[in-house]
């Protein structure tokens, strides 16, 4: 559905349709910069002047600065973007949603963004995985999802890209791919963070 536009005199989110995608790109960091007008990065051109945007009502994209995607999130910055999960989280926030960054290269926009969706069928599936793999858990638990994954059980809604760079040992997210979900099957209403390498799970788990 396409969304209407509306923006917030603070530099608050800015709503506005979209019908892009986010499949595979090989384009440089500083694209966005240097070629305003390219069809990749129309992200970055529509909301370079709010703190972040709502986009067709499925995507948050942050604005006001180029960041091309997950690379751009290491130790030193990940607590900086954790605005822009809850935000994703608050556009989305019953049990069918998963939230869902993808790694270079599986993407076709310059500018950092987060989907949020209901999941299908095959997202349903992992979502029960997770919470078997996950329940009575604590602390960061290996998982194999398009390869050797870590999957991670809260109480709260986290940090999420902070807790995600600190498993990852602080270094850059670029090639990390991160979906949230949220269960009540662990005992009340929880949240669950799966982190993939070298993948994106996108279109096998959400509805388009």
């Amino acid at each position: 559905r396409m969304g209407g536009a509306s923006s917030h005199s603070d530099g608050g989110p800015l709503h506005i349709p979209f019908s892009g995608d986010s499949s595979v790109s090989t384009r440089s960091h500083d694209r966005c910069q240097s070629d305003l007008g390219s069809r990749s990065c129309f992200l970055y051109r529509v909301c370079r002047h709010y703190l972040y945007c709502v986009v067709g009502g499925y995507v948050i994209v942050p604005g006001r600065l180029a960041w091309p995607g997950t690379e751009s999130i290491e130790g030193g910055n990940a607590r900086s973007f954790d605005f822009l999960m809850l935000a994703a989280r608050n556009e989305c926030h019953d049990e069918r949603c998963v939230l869902i960054t993808n790694p270079v290269g599986f993407r076709t926009q310059e500018q950092l963004h987060i989907h949020y969706r209901h999941y299908n069928g095959g997202g349903a599936a992992l979502k029960h995985s997770l919470e078997r793999h996950l329940c009575g858990t604590h602390g960061w638990q290996s998982f194999n999802k398009c390869g050797p994954a870590k999957a991670r059980l809260y109480d709260v809604f986290p940090g999420v890209f902070s807790e995600v760079v600190a498993a990852h040992g602080g270094g850059s997210l670029a090639n990390v791919g991160i979906t949230v979900w949220l269960t009540r099957a662990c005992g009340g209403f929880k949240t669950m963070i799966l982190a993939t390498t070298h993948c994106s799970i996108e279109h096998s788990i959400s509805e388009r």
